[in-house]
């Protein structure tokens, strides 16, 4: 028996889910980071929905200025190509919506092609920063409708450029 590699398409997929990819619309953001596309999928799961985003981030100085985080959903960030650079903070004073970290006390790691990362609800974070590629394209998933909810997104813009050294 043979069968035959089609082309993966989302009709000749439809009956099998959805294909997710760079969307051809407007992105939601753009910015010095790259493009970023919200909830370019769903699915429903007991308890709700999850949002499937893409960040198409391209090669910047490692410097970073701004974080996010999101108060009710967990992130998951999965690379679809090469090695990426992630920013986080610690997810602390939850209550206080005028906190602001410590940019001393952030952290960056090096999640590699093979790799994704899971970041716990409330965590500071930046946009991911592509090690060898122009460009990378970033599978985000969180709580569907996450940046329709303000409460639940807070954006910091730090006094001064953060360095980041490899």
């Amino acid at each position: 028996m043979e069968i035959e590699v089609k082309k993966l398409t989302n009709q000749s997929f439809a009956k099998y889910g959805k294909v997710v990819g760079i969307p051809k619309v407007e992105p939601d953001e753009r910015g010095d980071f790259g493009k970023w596309w919200a909830d370019i999928a769903t699915c429903s799961i007991e308890g709700g929905e999850i949002g499937f985003g893409l960040c198409l981030t391209k090669k910047r100085v490692l410097e970073f200025s701004e974080i996010e985080r999101h108060l009710r959903s967990p992130e998951l960030n999965v690379s679809m190509g090469g090695d990426m650079i992630c920013v986080v903070g610690a997810a602390e004073n939850l209550e206080n919506k005028e906190f602001r970290p410590d940019p001393q006390k952030m952290e960056v790691f090096l999640v590699k092609r093979d790799q994704a990362i899971l970041m716990d609800a409330a965590v500071w974070h930046g946009a991911p920063f592509p090690v060898n590629d122009e460009k990378l394209a970033i599978l985000v998933v969180l709580r569907n409708n996450t940046f329709t909810f303000p409460q639940d997104v807070y954006n910091f813009d730090l006094e001064s450029n953060i360095r980041i050294v490899l």
